[in-house]
This record gives structure tokens, C-alpha cells and sequence, in this order.
């Protein structure tokens, strides 16, 4: 839509899109505290992103 067939065109290009875009689409949060906390040790991340099944052997 812009014309752009080059790599460095559309390097050239991207700078003043994004200060465009932002300008029509950013948003300022209700609530500017953050909204997640720190992340669980190493061990509670293997709890939470692991799916578990005692099995036996036969």
C-alpha cells in the first residue's frame, strides 16, 4: 500500500508508521500499576507447566 519493495525502504519507512499508528491506537491504562507478579521458582514452574500421571509398570 505504501509502494515499498526494498528492505531499506521499508526500514526508512517503519520509524515515522510507528509514531502514527501509536498516535491512532495507544491507549492509556485505567490502572497504571502492573498487573502480574514475579515469577514462581524454577520448581513451581515445573508443577504448573507439566502435566503429571503416576503410572506403574507391570
Amino acid at each position: 500500500m505504501a509502494g515499498i519493495s526494498t528492505i531499506e525502504a521499508a526500514n526508512e519507512f517503519l520509524p515515522d508508521f510507528t509514531k502514527r499508528f501509536n498516535q491512532r491506537f495507544a491507549v492509556v491504562p485505567d490502572n497504571p500499576k502492573l498487573s502480574y507478579g514475579p515469577c514462581p521458582s524454577l520448581e513451581k514452574l515445573d508443577e504448573i507447566l507439566s502435566w503429571q500421571q503416576e503410572r506403574k509398570a507391570s
